[in-house]
Protein backbone atom coordinates (compact mmCIF):
# COMPACT_ATOMS: atom_id res chain seq x y z
CA UNK A 1 0.00 0.00 0.00
CA UNK A 2 2.79 2.41 0.91
CA UNK A 3 4.57 1.58 -2.32
CA UNK A 4 1.33 2.22 -4.24
CA UNK A 5 0.92 5.73 -2.77
CA UNK A 6 4.57 6.50 -3.42
CA UNK A 7 4.08 5.56 -7.07
CA UNK A 8 0.97 7.75 -7.35
CA UNK A 9 2.77 10.70 -5.74
CA UNK A 10 5.73 10.14 -8.06
CA UNK A 11 3.48 10.26 -11.13
CA UNK A 12 1.92 13.53 -9.92
CA UNK A 13 5.28 15.08 -9.28
CA UNK A 14 6.70 13.89 -12.60
CA UNK A 15 3.77 15.17 -14.64
CA UNK A 16 3.65 18.52 -12.90
CA UNK A 17 0.19 17.87 -11.46
CA UNK A 18 1.35 18.56 -7.92
CA UNK A 19 2.54 22.02 -8.91
CA UNK A 20 -0.82 22.74 -10.58
CA UNK A 21 -2.70 21.61 -7.49
CA UNK A 22 -0.53 23.86 -5.32
CA UNK A 23 -1.29 26.87 -7.52
CA UNK A 24 -5.02 26.11 -7.48
CA UNK A 25 -5.07 25.84 -3.67
CA UNK A 26 -3.08 29.09 -3.34
CA UNK A 27 -5.46 30.89 -5.69
CA UNK A 28 -8.49 29.67 -3.74
CA UNK A 29 -6.98 30.84 -0.47
CA UNK A 30 -6.23 34.27 -1.98
CA UNK A 31 -9.83 34.58 -3.20
CA UNK A 32 -11.14 33.63 0.26
CA UNK A 33 -8.88 36.15 2.03
CA UNK A 34 -9.81 38.91 -0.42
CA UNK A 35 -13.50 38.17 -0.05
CA UNK A 36 -13.25 38.28 3.74
CA UNK A 37 -11.35 41.57 3.75
CA UNK A 38 -13.74 43.16 1.27
CA UNK A 39 -16.83 42.01 3.17
CA UNK A 40 -15.67 43.71 6.37
CA UNK A 41 -16.39 47.19 5.02
CA UNK A 42 -19.00 47.83 2.37
CA UNK A 43 -20.03 51.16 0.84
CA UNK A 44 -23.23 52.65 2.30
CA UNK A 45 -22.70 50.79 5.58
CA UNK A 46 -21.10 51.97 8.82
CA UNK A 47 -20.12 50.63 12.24
CA UNK A 48 -18.03 51.51 15.28
CA UNK A 49 -15.10 49.81 13.51
CA UNK A 50 -15.08 52.77 11.14
CA UNK A 51 -13.95 55.06 13.96
CA UNK A 52 -10.38 53.83 13.81
CA UNK A 53 -7.13 54.45 11.98
CA UNK A 54 -4.22 52.14 11.27
CA UNK A 55 -0.51 52.86 11.17
CA UNK A 56 0.64 51.75 7.75
CA UNK A 57 4.05 50.52 8.89
CA UNK A 58 2.89 48.36 11.80
CA UNK A 59 -0.88 47.84 11.43
CA UNK A 60 -1.29 49.17 15.00
CA UNK A 61 -4.76 50.67 15.43
CA UNK A 62 -6.02 53.76 17.20
CA UNK A 63 -9.71 53.19 17.90
CA UNK A 64 -12.64 55.13 19.31
CA UNK A 65 -12.90 54.42 23.04
CA UNK A 66 -9.25 53.41 23.44
CA UNK A 67 -7.55 54.81 26.53
CA UNK A 68 -5.12 57.70 26.16
CA UNK A 69 -2.45 55.51 27.70
CA UNK A 70 -2.97 52.81 25.06
CA UNK A 71 -3.02 55.37 22.25
CA UNK A 72 0.22 56.98 23.40
CA UNK A 73 1.97 53.62 23.59
CA UNK A 74 1.51 53.61 19.82
CA UNK A 75 1.83 57.33 19.05
CA UNK A 76 4.27 58.53 21.67
CA UNK A 77 3.79 61.70 23.67
CA UNK A 78 1.65 64.42 22.15
CA UNK A 79 1.50 68.20 22.35
CA UNK A 80 -1.68 69.95 23.46
CA UNK A 81 -3.46 71.87 20.70
CA UNK A 82 -5.12 74.15 23.24
CA UNK A 83 -8.57 73.05 21.99
CA UNK A 84 -10.36 70.84 24.48
CA UNK A 85 -8.43 67.71 25.37
CA UNK A 86 -6.79 67.41 21.94
CA UNK A 87 -3.19 66.41 21.37
CA UNK A 88 -1.11 66.52 18.22
CA UNK A 89 1.32 63.69 17.49
CA UNK A 90 4.02 63.03 14.94
CA UNK A 91 3.12 62.33 11.31
CA UNK A 92 -0.05 64.37 11.04
CA UNK A 93 -2.45 62.84 13.55
CA UNK A 94 -4.43 64.66 16.25
CA UNK A 95 -6.43 62.84 18.92
CA UNK A 96 -9.25 64.26 21.03
CA UNK A 97 -9.97 62.72 24.43
CA UNK A 98 -12.86 62.74 26.87
CA UNK A 99 -12.28 61.20 30.30
CA UNK A 100 -8.92 59.95 28.96
CA UNK A 101 -10.63 58.00 26.14
CA UNK A 102 -10.25 58.54 22.39
CA UNK A 103 -13.34 60.29 20.97
CA UNK A 104 -11.87 62.09 17.96
CA UNK A 105 -9.22 61.21 15.38
CA UNK A 106 -7.99 63.75 12.83
CA UNK A 107 -5.58 62.99 10.00
CA UNK A 108 -4.12 65.98 8.17
CA UNK A 109 -2.17 66.09 4.91
CA UNK A 110 1.09 65.13 6.68
CA UNK A 111 -0.43 61.78 7.68
CA UNK A 112 -0.29 60.48 4.09
CA UNK A 113 1.76 57.31 4.01
CA UNK A 114 1.66 56.97 7.80
CA UNK A 115 -2.01 56.54 8.71
CA UNK A 116 -5.22 55.49 6.99
CA UNK A 117 -8.72 54.80 8.23
CA UNK A 118 -9.80 51.24 8.97
CA UNK A 119 -11.61 51.32 5.64
CA UNK A 120 -8.48 52.48 3.81
CA UNK A 121 -9.07 56.21 3.30
CA UNK A 122 -6.07 58.52 3.63
CA UNK A 123 -4.90 62.03 2.88
CA UNK A 124 -4.36 62.66 -0.82
CA UNK A 125 -7.28 60.54 -2.00
CA UNK A 126 -9.77 61.97 -4.49
CA UNK A 127 -13.42 62.87 -3.96
CA UNK A 128 -14.50 59.81 -5.95
CA UNK A 129 -12.20 57.44 -4.06
CA UNK A 130 -13.87 58.44 -0.78
CA UNK A 131 -17.32 57.85 -2.27
CA UNK A 132 -16.17 54.46 -3.56
CA UNK A 133 -15.10 53.47 -0.03
CA UNK A 134 -17.93 54.97 2.03
CA UNK A 135 -20.78 55.16 -0.46
CA UNK A 136 -22.90 57.94 -1.94
CA UNK A 137 -26.35 56.78 -0.87
CA UNK A 138 -26.24 58.18 2.69
CA UNK A 139 -23.99 61.21 2.39
CA UNK A 140 -25.00 63.93 4.85
CA UNK A 141 -23.15 66.71 3.02
CA UNK A 142 -21.36 66.52 -0.30
CA UNK A 143 -19.68 69.47 -1.96
CA UNK A 144 -16.46 70.15 -3.83
CA UNK A 145 -14.66 70.75 -0.53
CA UNK A 146 -16.44 68.40 1.89
CA UNK A 147 -17.91 64.91 2.23
CA UNK A 148 -19.68 64.19 5.50
CA UNK A 149 -21.51 61.21 7.02
CA UNK A 150 -23.52 60.92 10.26
CA UNK A 151 -24.51 57.52 11.66
CA UNK A 152 -26.61 56.61 14.71
CA UNK A 153 -24.85 53.61 16.21
CA UNK A 154 -27.78 52.48 18.38
CA UNK A 155 -30.46 52.87 15.71
CA UNK A 156 -28.03 51.51 13.10
CA UNK A 157 -29.01 54.10 10.55
CA UNK A 158 -27.51 57.04 8.68
CA UNK A 159 -28.90 60.47 9.48
CA UNK A 160 -29.87 63.29 7.16
CA UNK A 161 -29.65 66.94 8.22
CA UNK A 162 -33.18 67.02 9.62
CA UNK A 163 -32.83 63.87 11.72
CA UNK A 164 -29.38 64.95 12.87
CA UNK A 165 -30.76 68.24 14.20
CA UNK A 166 -33.61 66.43 15.96
CA UNK A 167 -31.42 63.79 17.62
CA UNK A 168 -30.68 64.45 21.30
CA UNK A 169 -28.16 61.70 22.05
CA UNK A 170 -24.95 63.21 20.71
CA UNK A 171 -22.83 60.32 22.01
CA UNK A 172 -24.72 57.83 19.84
CA UNK A 173 -23.95 59.70 16.62
CA UNK A 174 -20.69 58.96 14.83
CA UNK A 175 -19.27 61.32 12.23
CA UNK A 176 -16.87 60.74 9.35
CA UNK A 177 -15.83 63.90 7.53
CA UNK A 178 -13.43 64.50 4.67
CA UNK A 179 -12.13 67.96 3.79
CA UNK A 180 -10.81 68.46 0.28
CA UNK A 181 -8.56 70.94 -1.46
CA UNK A 182 -9.76 72.96 -4.44
CA UNK A 183 -8.00 70.33 -6.56
CA UNK A 184 -10.32 67.70 -5.08
CA UNK A 185 -7.85 65.84 -2.86
CA UNK A 186 -8.44 64.94 0.78
CA UNK A 187 -6.33 67.05 3.13
CA UNK A 188 -8.12 66.23 6.36
CA UNK A 189 -10.02 63.21 7.72
CA UNK A 190 -12.11 63.61 10.88
CA UNK A 191 -13.62 60.69 12.80
CA UNK A 192 -15.48 61.53 16.00
CA UNK A 193 -18.72 61.39 17.91
CA UNK A 194 -21.19 64.23 17.52
CA UNK A 195 -20.49 65.77 20.92
CA UNK A 196 -16.82 66.29 20.24
CA UNK A 197 -17.52 67.39 16.67
CA UNK A 198 -19.73 70.23 17.92
CA UNK A 199 -18.30 71.15 21.33
CA UNK A 200 -14.69 69.82 21.37
CA UNK A 201 -15.57 68.19 24.70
Amino acid sequence: MIKYWKNIRGEYMKNGHWRKITWVVAALLLIMVTACSNSKFNPNEFSEQDLAVTKTDSEDKITYGMSQEEAEKILGEGTSTGVGQSYQYNNGITIGYRDAKVVSIILNKDSKGYFKTARGAEAGMTHQEILDLYGKEHVLVESERNIDYAYHIQKETFLDEKSLQAEKDDLAIYRASFMLTKEGQVNQVILSDQRFATTFK
